[in-house]
């Protein structure tokens, strides 16, 4: 990947705050809007979402799961030129007692402080998605497939 790429792409995982979250139930796709925040070399991203919203309980039936991050289409008139990257991987719940709970909440409320009021809902559960792969693509024509090694090396 060229260095181009590779800021384009750091810069989408940091800056953006939303992605779209795809679930599966009953061999059928689902997608939704989720916020999110990420380990620093990207090998995990953490979500935020209540018991009782549909993607949630696809998640507790498959774990499976995948994450498109885009960059906003803003002033663009061509949206196939638009960086986006789809993440793949397995969805865990992080329990309030896991030793990484803390931490874990403080990334995910740097990058979204408007959730903390919903740390105090019950419903709510923060759930890390450990990547398994990646399809990056920078724009026309520049298509990227990475392993979860070379998009954690993406940030060296």
């Amino acid at each position: 990947m060229d260095d181009e790429s590779k800021i384009i792409l750091i810069s989408l995982l940091k800056n953006s705050k939303i992605a779209s979250l795809g679930t599966s139930k009953d061999n059928q796709p689902f997608v939704s809007m989720v916020a999110y925040s990420h380990s620093p070399n990207f090998s995990e991203f953490y979500i935020h979402v209540s018991q009782l919203a549909v993607h949630t309980k696809n998640i507790l039936e498959n774990d499976k799961v995948s994450l498109m991050i885009c960059q906003s289409d803003y002033q663009t008139k061509n949206p196939n030129t638009l960086a986006r990257v789809t993440i793949t991987g397995k969805a865990f719940i992080i329990e309030k007692s896991d030793e990484n709970f803390a931490s874990i909440k403080q990334t995910y409320l740097e990058k979204n402080p408007t959730a903390e009021m919903l740390f105090n809902l019950g419903d709510f559960q923060i759930f890390k998605i450990e990547v398994d792969q990646a399809r990056y693509v920078a724009g026309f024509a520049k298509t990227f497939s990475l392993s979860k090694k070379s998009l954690e090396n993406v940030i060296r």
